[in-house]
């Protein structure tokens, strides 16, 4: 599990597959070695067993032709039959020599090898008495054909007994060797049946094994079912971070974790965000009360200025009063120091000058305090 985990999804899948893949070809090549072997005791039941069967009863077949051919001679007055019968009775004995021959070739069992030698001893007789009659029969004189009828009465038929009786044997030994070789063929056949069934049945297991592997893995490394993780992509798209992904215990290294994780980052950001904005709110409007406040003091110092202003004109003024004072007091005392003489009267004048230079002096100190503020 925990390789699994760490392996990319493709090469996880790709692994699985293969494996599949492979098992199921190891099936496919052990059905065919089994299925060969099949072949190879099929072609043995098609090639020997079966071919010796078919030979063995051509041989009979060949022995009987032989013997009615015999008859025919025998009993007929035909002489082109009789030549005509005794063409296929030299061809027929070729083919059974050919025959025998290829019997004795092809069947090397032991309990076969008995059965061909006693056809080997019993052949000579049943020749023996074959050519006797076929000699007695063509020979033309009655009492000789009467005697080819006596030995095809009394010498051929234990000869051909005794022929046919090894190649009788031979047959039912074919026969059973054909049975056997059938019967062991199906046993095989089915055995190999049951083996190839049994790793077809582990075959499935180990694809049923792999696909619950791979998938356990996929989910493990999701966190949950496809459709649940895809339901919790698509609200944290659309924005709903308030969403709830439920997590397995322990889970922390899962798409969905990671998805939980990345949720619970961009509600904290978000959050952030909004407290920022209220900061810069708050800010904006300290911002907008602080310009109400400096244009309400703006406004004052311009009135401040346009007072002070005001009070520098009326200053101004009170100094050129001043100047227009101090020259009349000038003068005054200038006509005073030449109008000695009407001193009490300019004295006067003089005190009342001097008071009023005071006030100014007064007025001054009052502007200047306006000023300082």
């Amino acid at each position: 599990m925990n390789f699994l985990s760490k392996m990319k999804l493709g090469a996880m899948l790709g692994a699985g597959f293969a494996s599949v893949i492979i098992i199921g070809l190891m099936v496919a090549i052990l059905g065919r070695v089994h299925l060969a072997n099949l072949g190879k005791d099929i072609e043995s039941l098609s090639e020997k067993n079966l071919a010796n069967l078919l030979l063995i009863q051509d041989t009979k077949s060949g022995f009987e032709v032989v013997a009615r051919v015999v008859r025919n001679i025998g009993l007929s007055q035909d002489s082109a039959r009789i030549q005509e019968e005794k063409r296929l009775f030299d061809q027929q004995i070729i083919r059974n020599n050919e025959a025998l021959a290829t019997v004795y070739k092809q069947i090397s069992e032991p309990e076969a090898r008995n059965l061909l030698e006693q056809l080997a001893q019993a052949r000579p007789a049943y020749l023996s008495a074959v050519n006797k009659a076929i000699a007695l029969s063509l020979s033309g004189v009655p009492e000789e054909k009467v005697q080819a009828a006596l030995v095809m009465v009394n010498e051929m038929p234990p000869a051909q007994a005794a022929v046919f009786a090894a190649l009788d044997g031979l047959t039912e030994l074919q026969k059973k060797q054909t049975m056997e070789t059938t019967t062991n063929a199906m046993h095989k056949a089915r055995d190999d049946g049951n083996t190839l069934l049994l790793f077809a049945a582990f075959a499935v297991f180990i694809g049923i094994f792999i696909s619950i592997l791979i998938t356990r893995t996929i989910k493990n490394l999701l966190g949950g079912e496809v459709a649940y993780a895809a339901h919790i992509a698509q609200e944290v798209a659309q924005g709903n971070l308030a969403v709830s992904v439920d997590l397995r215990p322990g889970d922390d290294h899962s798409v969905l974790a990671a998805m939980n994780g990345m949720r619970q980052s961009l509600s904290g950001i978000v959050e952030q965000v909004r407290e920022s904005s209220e900061s810069i709110a708050t800010g904006a409007s300290q911002i907008a009360a602080g310009s109400t406040d400096l244009s309400q003091r703006t406004e004052e110092q311009a009135a401040n200025l346009q007072q002070t202003a005001a009070s520098m004109e009326e200053m101004s003024q009170t100094v050129r009063q001043n100047t227009e004072t101090v020259r009349n007091a000038t003068q005054l005392a200038q006509a005073a120091s030449d109008t000695a003489a009407k001193g009490g009267k300019a004295v006067g004048n003089i005190v009342i000058t001097m008071k009023e230079i005071t006030d100014s002096s007064h007025k001054i100190g009052d502007i200047i305090s306006v000023i300082d503020g």
